[in-house]
């Protein structure tokens, strides 16, 4: 029955991640490719990110999809630099 239930509601579909990193700083998805998410799921995406030495401390990742026909995208902006309190 759920998978009728999913199958009659739009999907969030044409998953993409994309990252703005500074020089020197990579990053590596290690989950596996997001093809579609329906209502009332979650999905996580985990990146591993590797710095070969910059100046630059902010970066920001961009997930790109498309819910109904209609193309949408949001972004988070990070900083590189751990808090000097954090321990």
């Amino acid at each position: 029955m759920q998978s009728l239930r999913f199958a009659l509601q739009p999907a969030v579909e044409d998953i993409s991640v994309s990252w703005d990193l500074p020089k020197g700083v990579t990053a590596t998805i290690l989950s596996p490719p997001i093809t579609a998410i329906f209502q009332g799921q979650r999905s996580l995406i985990y990146g591993q990110l590797a710095r070969q030495s910059s100046e630059a401390t902010n970066g920001s990742v961009t997930v790109k999809y498309s819910l109904a026909g209609h193309p949408s995208q949001n972004q988070l902006h990070f900083n590189l630099k751990p808090a000097e309190d954090s321990g």
